[in-house]
Formats: C-alpha cells, sequence, structure tokens
C-alpha cells in the first residue's frame, strides 16, 4: 500500500469562475480608486517626495480650466477681465520655479495680449502679480480634484462591499460543491444490511 495521498483535482465551474474574474477586477479597480487621493496629495504638496515637480505641474495643467474670471487694477479701479492660462513651452525644470511652468495673461480692452514680465507682474504695471492669479487657477483645480476624490471614496466603499460579497458568494459556491461531493460519495458507499 502506497503511502501517497493521491488529491483529486476538479475543474472550476463557470460560477467559481466569474466570481475568482471579478475578485480580481474589483481588487484591481479598488487600487486604482486611490489614484484620486495621491494627485490632491501630491497637489498639496504632502506626497512631493512621490512624483516630479514636472508631473504634479502637468497634472495640476490638465486639471485648471483655462480661463478664469477675475479684475485687474487700473487706475485704482478694479476692471473685470478673464485670465487665460497657457503652459510655457520653454519652461526648463532644472532651473526655473515651478510657476514658470503656466503663462497667465489677460486681453485688454483693444484686444491685446497682456503677458506678466520675469518678476510675475503684468507687464501694464497693474499691482496684481502671477501668483496671485495662478492661486485662483489652482483653487478651480482643487475644487475639481476634491469631487474627484469624493466620488472616488464613494466608489471605492461600493467596490469593497462588492468584492467582500463576491468573496462571500465564491465561498458558498465552493462549500456547497464540496458538500455535494461528500453527499455523492456517500450516497455511492454500500449499505450494510443488518442481521
Amino acid at each position: 500500500m502506497s503511502d501517497e495521498i493521491k488529491l483529486n483535482k476538479r475543474k472550476l465551474s463557470g460560477t467559481e469562475k466569474t466570481f475568482i474574474a471579478l475578485a480580481c477586477i474589483l481588487f484591481v479597480l479598488i487600487v486604482v480608486s486611490f489614484t484620486g487621493t495621491i494627485i490632491k496629495s501630491a497637489a498639496k504638496g504632502t506626497n512631493a517626495a512621490s512624483l516630479s515637480p514636472t508631473t504634479v505641474n502637468e497634472l495640476l495643467y490638465k486639471l485648471m480650466p483655462k480661463e478664469v474670471e477675475g479684475a485687474v487694477t487700473i487706475d485704482n479701479v478694479k476692471h473685470p477681465v478673464t485670465f487665460y492660462l497657457e503652459r510655457n513651452e520653454s519652461f526648463d525644470p532644472e532651473t526655473d520655479e515651478g510657476i514658470n511652468y503656466y503663462n497667465v495673461y489677460y486681453l485688454d480692452d483693444n484686444g491685446n495680449r497682456v503677458n506678466t514680465d520675469e518678476e510675475g507682474n503684468f507687464e501694464s504695471g497693474v499691482p496684481e502679480t502671477k501668483f496671485m492669479v495662478i492661486f485662483g487657477f489652482v483653487g478651480k483645480a482643487m475644487e475639481k480634484i476634491d469631487k474627484i476624490v469624493d466620488v472616488m471614496r464613494i466608489i471605492r466603499i461600493v467596490m469593497i462591499i462588492l468584492f467582500v460579497l463576491d468573496l462571500i458568494a465564491l465561498w458558498f459556491t465552493e462549500f456547497s460543491i464540496s458538500e455535494d461531493q461528500k453527499k455523492a460519495q456517500y450516497q455511492k458507499q454500500p449499505k450494510k444490511h443488518r442481521k
């Protein structure tokens, strides 16, 4: 008699394969759902070590609106204007500061473009600075990130619940198959008759 124990391998049923595939997909989606939190922390600078400044600037640029309503002060009178944002194509990550990744401008009453100078002040001499205007764009981007994170948080909770339910369903399917096999084996055994 051999001491080896032979394990009976059985093929997975279609239901089991479906539950396993669903569990894998849900697990990946749960991990991906943390992306919004990573982006938010990087944008706020709390996780600056994990993303390069250029990557953070690019993410912010993609999330920022390309125009924001604001005002400029000319002769101590505030004039409403629309500020525009564009990527600075001559940005050098080695020498330039992060704020220089963006160009900010507005159109004056004649339709001429008014840019900021090297110090960040508008060339027209108005006291508003590029930093103050960029802050408005960043604020709008952060509002968008907050909405994305809130939605991702809800989706993550739903996916975790579905993941747990899927694991329970997989366990129940396995348990049912195991019990059916035990029952089938019990019924195959010859019955002993009493004398």
